[in-house]
């Protein structure tokens, strides 16, 4: 976890208050029990000051990068996860939410490059994870109102501004996680496509091999192919990294009423169809995105054209409706692609994320050489990890049966 000082707390504070009067009494950094995912510890970070003459409690969420050396060095240096998310906090976020009313993610108060980034404590303004077993309609209509004026404020910066993201920030287009390497690499590409082949040779005897390895290999490129800016659609900043852990939700009588999306080390610079595939294809089951996928694609589309018209921008200029549906049709293959490796690491239960937590020789034999073992055993043990990842695999089997 990362040691934060009092000349950090000071900086937190002046950031979070706007004015320097005030005086620090105590602070505390309290990591998290549970384990939020792979990339980053967390912590609480509870300060105690005096505020113009006044006691008062503060609290902030707390990310760090890995305080093993080897670790760091292997996998996140090598991704540039932190590199990524500090541009986000520090600069790329705060010329997308001067574009729209709606608050796009937590506030950041301090962000040292590849050591920490401190931010706004969103439970404490009501924001939740989602406690639901599977995605519903109430969640998804949220999740993808937020999508679309996250891309629409992408748009608007660069209208107002008549320059692209990818013009201003020339780092934007680093991919983290689909570049492939026929060889052992530490980037996650190769350690996924290697960990879905070797659960299919063991629990899928029954399939005939050589089309299930060039179903894999498809995959493995199209997420490759896919993931980088395009030269045809319409590009926006997309969060990157579509997953329950990174939303959270508001509930208004049970329901949720708004969403707002967190994490942004796996950011893309790409068109929007492919962050609502991921989003689809990441989150929900099969059977929700045949039903489903329709409504949430048109509530998405209409968002963005309420967003924009509010500052006078047409969205038949910008994103035709028959291009975005396009669009939608080709980055279909993203979504399916990059669910099987979603599948295979971000489902893995607890108790095998508390092992490798704590081990790095487990951590980086996953992450980075392709071990199999956790999933494997995960697989064989746990039914709900083995559903899912079924799910995925037949899902990518049945796609490219039908789009040889």
């Amino acid at each position: 976890m990362a040691y934060i000082n009092e000349s950090d707390c000071l900086q937190v504070l002046q950031a979070k208050l706007g004015f320097n009067d005030f005086e620090l009494d105590d602070y505390k950094l309290v990591p998290f029990e549970e384990i939020r995912g792979f990339h980053g510890s967390h912590a609480l970070l509870k300060i105690h000051a005096t505020v113009e003459g006044e006691k008062r409690a503060f609290s902030f969420f707390v990310k760090s990068a890995a305080n093993n050396e080897l670790v760091f060095e292997r996998y996140w240096s090598r991704a540039k996860l932190f590199a990524k998310e500090h541009l986000m906090l520090t600069k790329i976020i705060k010329d997308l939410q001067k574009q729209i009313p709606r608050k796009l993610t937590a506030d950041c108060y301090l962000s040292k490059l590849n050591q920490f980034v401190v931010m706004e404590n969103l439970s404490l303004v009501g924001y939740d994870t989602a406690n639901i077993k599977d995605m519903d309609m109430p969640h998804a209509e949220a999740a993808i109102r937020t999508f679309a004026d996250f891309h629409a404020a992408s748009i608007i910066f660069e209208e107002k501004n008549g320059l692209t993201f990818r013009d201003k920030y020339k780092d934007i287009s680093f991919e983290s996680f689909f570049r492939f390497d026929p060889e052992r690499t530490e980037c996650l590409l190769y350690s996924a496509d290697k960990g879905v082949r070797d659960v299919v040779e063991k629990y899928f005897q029954d399939l005939d091999q050589k089309i299930i390895n060039d179903v894999l290999d498809k995959a493995a490129a199209a997420a490759e192919r896919l993931a980088k800016p395009s030269g045809k659609y319409r590009n926006v900043i997309c969060q990157g990294d579509p997953w329950g852990n990174n939303l959270l939700y508001k509930y208004k009588n049970g329901n949720p009423s708004e969403a707002i999306v967190v994490d942004f080390q796996a950011q893309r610079y790409a068109p929007p169809a492919l962050e609502i595939q991921q989003f689809l294809h990441l989150g929900a089951s099969t059977e929700f995105v045949i039903k489903h996928g329709e409504e949430v694609k048109n509530i998405y589309y209409d968002q963005m054209t309420k967003t924009l018209k509010h500052q006078n921008i047409d969205v038949a200029r910008i994103l035709p409706r028959d291009v975005f549906e396009e669009s939608y049709r080709y980055y279909e293959e993203f979504g399916i692609a990059t669910r099987l490796y979603y599948a295979l690491l971000t489902k893995i239960p607890g108790e095998y994320l508390l092992k490798l937590a704590a081990d790095e020789k487990e951590f980086l034999s996953l992450m980075v050489d392709g071990t199999s073992s956790v999933p494997l055993e995960a697989f064989e043990k746990h039914s709900r990890y083995r559903q899912t990842l079924t799910e995925a695999i037949n899902g990518a089997i049945k796609f490219y049966e039908t789009h040889i």
